[in-house]
């Protein structure tokens, strides 16, 4: 019998049931979770990538977002003897001096229509620079443009984080729609979208108008596809509706240069698409349809856009700059191209030749160079050689590789002015824009032709991967041996050369300074300049300057990556693929970080005593500056006028400026002077003058009134009013009679007016002729807006009133109330006849062109929403197609 084994009882715990969730969140979550559950794949991943792409986003920001700054390089008002009062203790330079624009022209545009806005008014008109110039009409602003109006709501200073990564986010977002419609998978669309997102391109540009507009290229061609691809009406109708939507958006945002590119773009995007059609041998009627719904979509786009373009088609003829660009002769051959091809060894390490982030100054300092902006070509080094490895192994088998690699092929060609493109670029319209930009298309084909090189890496066949590897490790072996190259150059070639160089550049100094009619140093401050640009670049070629090598260090890296993946020691392709895409956002963001700096707000602008002191008087008058001692158009900020500016001139302003001694152009755009001594000058409204030298402000009718920094203010003692009586005229047929007028006797200005045009004099004109302003003309200023003007005037006899703000069509006058006719006088200016008696004369500005632009905008914009409503109606409904035609399998 076997014995029985007594275990006495074990005490037991009973453990307390876990509580339940209330019925109502249980159902709740499982609601929550069916509705993800029933969201459409394509459309789910939609929203993880564009979650994953602003989370980068987020990282990319991090300081501005989290930290409390601005997004802006503002600081560069404190190179200026201006605000160098105001600079912040320790500072010695500009964080990111090359984007001096974004601070003297974009912010106090976009301040000034961002104010204008928020106080229900619509700024056609900007008064403040140029002795007012049209601001809706020269683009830049961009004031219609959706991101920007948006936008209006929040406070001013916040407007350049969240467009900024707004814009990053819709050009990363359209990516990965593209890219998956171009039949990638998640991660290989991923990378293509990230790496767009943060090229060098999109970034350099990020606080200009070119990225307001860049970013819609991707949008292009995926509404482009969607109509290629269309095999209902329905998706017909909705595509073609959104692209002209898109069309119209990336025309308003002020930059009409890269909507041509990125249209050109569209335009042989499309081209090489419906080639691969007609390969595959669909009804000549299909490819017609599709051609015919392109352009109409472009088309419809445009009117979308009327309300931008109108007024921008009546600017372009009467600007100067226009004149300049179509001024070039056909050139059968050109050989620039050999000089711009030293600008690509930037797409492997952009830094080669400096950073303007960097305390050493850059080579294009002299004109010697394209600046950064200008020439880089980065999109990350893993993305270049993926964009290889998918050129070299898909390029015959799959259709969208071909069409990107073709579609780079032409962006580069563009970009480097090579033989045969460089016709392209003379092409009339094409000829007016900046064809080293249209990078941006190669820039966007290298990025959709990573996604197909990383699908390879990945995903290629076993048999395919070891040859997809080699090739990968071999491009990645020679981006490191480039960089040793780059290294031994740097660190034993260039300094045993110095010497020799310097001397070599000082005499291109002596040119460049030779060639300007004024300076803003001494040529001993060049020259010295010359021996600081070789020692900075002999430093940032350091081998221990590791920013400059990067490029090469992740390729290595990359290297190893793929060692380790060939002995099985990662846990599986997953994790590779997540390797790879983190290594490209690593590379960018390392790229991009910092380049467009942050700015505390105590320092953003800051009131000056002499902004205040001016302001404080409310007809205080014009407020300019002589040399460098400021620049335009920072003193829109405050609200104060200045003849200068540094936006493009009409040619009739332009002209009349050329007359004044001492002036000369900022860049391609914009006037400053040297002097204000010309009679020509003061006759503006000229009542305070700010000089970095106490002479200029000491002279000559002038009076020191308060210094700021290492800057001067003086007042006109007997400053020239806004708008006066003149009882004298003359007519001049031409442009060129009024000018030779003016220059024969410039003190002539305060007693007489140059009509233009050949226009008739009233009868009673001539009888005053002798009168004297003095007791004869009386003139009080009114109410006053940016596009009005009121003054009232007393006269004893007929004359004309004279006013110093700027002609240009659209602005009209009254007397007493009754239309008058109004002359341009003085070649640039604006005068009325007045009768004997006290009237009141107003001048208003009410542009047509901007009003025939709203309504083609809201018809265009009623056209595409009965479009919208159309294609649900239609949905089904068979479209002409290629039904035989498998190009998408």
């Amino acid at each position: 019998m076997a014995a029985v084994v007594y275990s006495p009882p074990q005490e037991t715990t009973v453990a307390a049931p876990r509580a339940s969730p209330p019925a109502g969140d249980l159902r709740q979550r499982l609601h929550v979770f069916r509705w993800w559950a029933g969201v459409p794949r394509g459309l789910r991943d939609a929203f993880v990538a564009g979650g994953l792409l602003a989370a980068v986003l987020l990282v990319f920001f991090g300081q501005p977002l989290f930290g409390g700054s601005i997004l802006s390089p503002a600081d560069r008002i404190f190179s200026t003897p201006y605000y160098s009062a105001l600079a912040p203790h320790g500072y010695s330079h500009a964080s990111n001096g090359l984007l001096f624009d974004q601070v003297f022209q974009f912010a106090p545009w976009r301040h000034f229509a961002w104010t204008s806005l928020r106080q229900g008014r619509l700024p056609v008109w900007n008064p403040l620079s140029l002795s007012g110039t049209p601001l809706i009409a020269t683009m830049q602003t961009a004031v219609f443009y959706p991101i920007n109006l948006l936008l209006t709501a929040l406070a001013f200073p916040s407007t350049f984080l969240w467009s900024a990564i707004l814009r990053l986010w819709i050009a990363g977002m359209f990516t990965y729609l593209l890219a998956r419609r171009s039949l990638l998978g998640r991660a290989a669309a991923f990378l293509a979208a990230v790496s767009f997102m943060l090229c060098g391109f999109l970034v350099v540009w990020l606080g200009h108008p070119h990225t307001n507009v860049a970013i819609w290229l991707p949008a292009l061609l995926f509404f482009g596809e969607g109509i290629v691809r269309a095999r209902d009406r329905r998706q017909l109708l909705i595509s073609t509706a959104l692209l002209a939507l898109v069309t119209g958006i990336q025309f308003t945002g002020g930059h009409i240069e890269t909507s041509v590119d990125i249209l050109f773009g569209f335009a042989v995007y499309c081209a090489l698409r419906i080639i691969q059609v007609l390969r595959r041998g669909p009804a000549r009627g299909w490819v017609r349809s599709r051609l015919i719904v392109l352009g109409a979509a472009t088309f419809l786009g445009t009117g979308v856009a009327a309300v931008q373009l109108a007024p921008f088609v009546e600017w372009v003829p009467l600007s100067a700059e226009f004149a300049h660009r179509v001024s070039g002769a056909f050139r059968p051959l050109s050989v620039s191209f050999v000089a711009a091809m030293f600008q690509l060894p930037t797409i492997l390490f952009p830094n080669i030749y400096n950073n303007p982030t960097w305390p050493n100054p850059d080579w294009p300092y002299f004109g010697w160079w394209p600046n950064y902006n200008e020439s880089v070509f980065y999109v990350g080094i893993l993305t270049l050689v993926l964009a290889l490895v998918a050129v070299r192994h898909r390029f015959r088998a799959n259709p969208f590789v071909w069409t990107y690699a073709i579609l780079g092929l032409v962006g580069l060609g563009r970009a480097l002015s090579f033989p045969i493109f460089d016709w392209i670029n003379q092409l009339p319209i094409l000829s007016l824009g900046n064809s080293s930009r249209f990078r941006l298309v190669f820039a966007f084909s290298l990025c959709m032709l990573a996604g197909f090189g990383a699908q390879e890496l990945w995903s290629a066949r076993r048999e395919r991967r070891v040859q997809v590897e080699r090739l990968f490790v071999r491009l990645c072996v020679a981006v490191v041996a480039l960089g040793a190259l780059v290294a031994i150059f740097g660190n034993l070639l260039l300094p045993l050369v110095r010497d020799r160089l310097i001397v070599s550049l000082t005499h291109l100094a002596d040119r460049a300074y030779a060639s300007r009619q004024t300076h803003t140093n001494t040529l001993d401050f060049y020259h010295q300049l010359v021996i600081k640009i070789m020692d900075g670049l002999i430093g940032f070629l350091g081998i221990g300057h590791v920013t400059m090598y990067a490029p090469a260090l992740l390729a290595l890296a990359a290297i190893m990556l793929v060692a380790i993946r060939r002995r099985g020691l990662l846990p599986a392709n997953r994790t590779f693929q997540v390797t790879i895409v983190f290594a490209v956002v690593l590379d960018l963001l390392a790229f991009g970080k910092g380049y467009n700096p942050t700015i505390d707000p105590s320092h953003f602008y800051p009131a000056t005593p002499v902004d205040s002191s001016v302001a404080a008087n409310a007809d205080s008058g014009r407020i300019t500056a002589v040399g460098g001692a400021s620049l335009p158009d920072a003193q829109m900020m405050p609200g104060l006028s200045d003849v200068r500016g540094d936006d493009f001139l009409t040619r009739w302003y332009k002209e009349y400026t050329d007359l004044i001694p001492g002036h000369r152009q900022v860049g391609t755009s914009g006037v400053v002077f040297s002097s204000v001594d010309s009679p020509l000058l003061r006759v503006l409204n000229i009542r305070y003058v700010v000089s970095s030298r106490l002479d200029d402000v000491a002279q000559n009718g002038i009076q020191p009134v308060g210094s700021q920094g290492s800057a001067w203010l003086g007042e006109v003692t007997a400053a020239t009013p806004r708008a006066f009586m003149v009882y004298r005229a003359e007519v001049a047929r031409t442009d060129q009679q009024a000018l030779a007028i003016l220059a024969a006797d410039p003190q002539a200005v305060y007693t007489r007016v140059v009509l233009s045009d050949g226009t008739a004099l009233p009868s009673d004109s001539r009888l005053a002729s002798g009168t004297s302003t003095a007791t004869q003309g009386l003139v009080f200023p009114g109410a006053s807006s940016p596009t009005t003007a009121s003054f009232t005037v007393k006269t004893a006899v007929g004359g004309y009133l004279f006013e110093s703000d700027a002609y240009y069509p659209g602005w009209t006058v009254r007397v007493d109330g009754e239309s008058a006719n109004l002359y341009r006088a003085n070649v640039a200016f604006r005068a009325v006849y007045v009768p004997a008696g006290t009237h009141v004369v107003t001048f208003r500005y009410e542009p047509r062109s901007v009003a025939i632009g709203l309504i083609i905008t809201i018809a265009s914009l009623i056209l595409i929403l009965v479009m919208m409503i159309l294609s649900r109606l239609r949905a089904g409904q068979p479209a002409r197609s290629a039904d035989s035609w498998t190009l998408f399998r």
